[in-house]
């Protein structure tokens, strides 16, 4: 079982999603910290804050606003910061049939 990083207690970190389209971009910042209840908005040269009550407001909110730009025609350009470490996985050597145990299960 791999085990769980705890959020909770690693220093918290703005994160930023960057959605874009045409020549427009949207920035949406969030804190990674449990106890932040806000949501900042970047678009057009202005910024707005939206404030909720607890953790699981916001991170609703932002699952909201997020479908609705990718609804919209928007586009995920980038997600900050990077945090993983270690190879890039993506570009590693792969065998030709990784999916043999699984052709088993779906050929039914």
């Amino acid at each position: 079982m791999t085990e769980l990083q705890d959020t909770e207690h690693d220093d918290p970190v703005m994160m930023r999603w960057k959605f874009t389209r045409d020549e427009s971009q949207i920035d949406v910042y969030r804190s990674s910290a449990m106890s932040a209840t806000q949501i900042e908005v970047a678009a057009s040269g202005s910024m707005r804050t939206f404030r909720f009550n607890d953790r699981s407001a916001v991170v609703a909110f932002h699952a909201g606003i997020e479908h609705a730009l990718l609804e919209t025609g928007w586009q995920l350009e980038g997600f900050e910061p990077e945090r993983r470490v270690g190879a890039d996985r993506r570009t590693l050597q792969r065998g030709s049939d990784r999916r043999g145990m699984l052709a088993l299960v779906w050929s039914r």
